[in-house]
């Protein structure tokens, strides 16, 4: 497999590989829109929706694809991209985005073909394809992939800049340092997360500073919660100069992943008591699979409940979102999810 490593060796090269990434990204993004919607078609559109028709599909689709680019981040941006273009409607965005919150927690024990790595080969194969062809709906479907390449090429960087940070001494000192407080442990996974755009990096950390004993289960699992919210609000950052319909669905995720940690921490204790019990159990001798099944449970138990509630929660969305902004969709034909 296709692997390159970026090593940042100062701080102005972890702010260069940060910032450069997040351009790259935002081009990837808007190069796929644009192309996505100059070869819309009614028969492509009709498989993409019948792929994603009722709740269970959109939810499938999520996590399969999460289990296979290992990347929720990059499946949200190509949702987002796919919602702009017409090909998505908010319900059946929304789906596959709660698919993926349990997808990218199963990566850890699933082989998948990580196709971050394979940035630059979209790259290369679309950009001669594009010259190559002379039919222009076959070069803008060439363009497409070599936005979703783009696209991947800027997560690439900004995952090794944000790395950078995640390893450094003080990013752990900070966790350690302000863990005991659980209502401070949750407010710093969801900013740490959203800061270093990854929550598989905080919830290894957690890992390795568990099993170290450094903090105890329930500071560890609040950390976990909030990460998981600082995750989705990063999706935010893909909305950019995007449909409104897309930020419905990144923001009806966060509210989603804020009503499981709520639940969550409601159940904190008894929740806390099982995992230990497990862990005494099954892998005393590997602790740090304490939260990695504290992860996996969380996001089997809020997708379960979100699949059940997914009406009441499109509900939510479209009570607390500002209403000036709809008007623009007002005559565009939607079909529901169901």
């Amino acid at each position: 497999m296709l692997s390159f490593i970026i090593s940042p060796q100062s701080n102005f090269d972890i702010f260069l590989m940060t910032i450069g990434g997040l351009c790259v990204f935002l081009f990837g993004l808007n190069l796929t829109k644009e192309n996505l919607k100059s070869i819309a078609t009614e028969k492509l559109k009709q498989i993409i929706f019948n792929s994603t028709n009722t709740i269970l599909k959109s939810f499938l689709v999520g996590f399969i694809a999460t289990v296979i680019i290992q990347s929720s981040s990059g499946v949200t941006a190509i949702v987002v991209s796919f919602i702009a273009a017409g090909y998505l409607t908010f319900p059946q965005g929304l789906g596959i985005m709660i698919g993926a919150n349990l997808g990218t927690c199963t990566t850890a024990f699933l082989i998948g073909f990580n196709i971050q790595e394979w940035a630059f080969i979209l790259i290369i194969v679309a950009s001669i394809a594009s010259f190559i062809l002379k039919d222009q709906r076959k070069q803008k479907i060439a363009q497409t992939i070599l936005g979703i390449g783009v696209l991947f090429l800027g997560l690439q960087f900004m995952e090794s800049g944000f790395n950078a940070i995640a390893r450094s001494n003080v990013f752990a000192d900070v966790i350690i340092k302000y863990s005991n407080n659980n209502i401070i442990a949750l407010i710093l996974g969801i900013t740490l997360t959203f800061i270093i755009q990854s929550s598989s990096a905080i919830i290894g950390i957690l890992e390795q500073i568990y099993a170290a004993e450094i903090i105890k289960l329930i500071p560890a699992i609040v950390l976990m919660l909030g990460s998981n919210i600082g995750t989705t609000m990063t999706g935010l950052i893909a909305t950019y100069k995007t449909s409104y319909q897309a930020k419905k669905a990144v923001i009806a995720n966060i509210i989603f992943n804020v009503f499981g940690m709520l639940l969550f921490v409601i159940i904190l204790k008894p929740f806390a008591y099982l995992l230990k019990l497990l862990e005494q159990q099954s892998f005393q001798t590997r602790p740090e699979l304490t939260i990695a099944f504290a992860h996996l449970f969380f996001n089997l138990i809020t997708v379960i409940l979100g699949y059940f509630f997914f009406k009441q929660l499109i509900y939510i969305t479209e009570k607390i979102t500002p209403k000036e902004n709809i008007t623009f969709y007002k005559n565009k034909k939607t079909i529901p999810i169901g």
